[in-house]
């Protein structure tokens, strides 16, 4: 550290001086602390315990919430195949979806012609 300057060693003097006693503690200063420490320990037990019953009070509005959604779409689903029982395809309808499956299925196993895209391709 520099040694002061002697216009340092002024102020530091004058400071010395005029400088004011620290004031006295206050007889029950200690308790105010604890007592203030305790009641702010006690608010935030409160907060804690009234956000977690919120918590749980949400939670149990939502969890009441879910049973019914699951019956409400079972019984939908029951609801709808009874009134709306699936239809039955005709012969000829069977008949179509089976040539197009055979064509489909052929088409991609025996690919005979190896030169689909030949036609694209531009002549050189």
């Amino acid at each position: 550290m520099s040694q002061p300057t002697p216009g340092d060693s002024r102020l530091t003097d004058f400071l010395r001086q005029y400088r004011s006693s620290v004031p006295t503690p206050a007889n029950d200063l200690e308790d105010q602390i604890m007592a203030a420490a305790q009641t702010q320990l006690q608010a935030k037990q409160q907060i804690k315990q009234h956000s977690k019953q919120q918590f749980w009070g949400r939670r149990r509005r939502v969890l009441l919430w879910v049973p019914s959604a699951l019956v409400a779409g079972v019984a939908l689903s029951w609801v709808s195949y009874h009134v709306l029982p699936p239809s039955v395809a005709s012969r000829g309808e069977l008949s179509g979806l089976e040539t197009f499956l055979e064509n489909n299925w052929n088409g991609v196993l025996n690919d005979d012609d190896p030169n689909v895209f030949a036609s694209e391709l531009p002549v050189p």
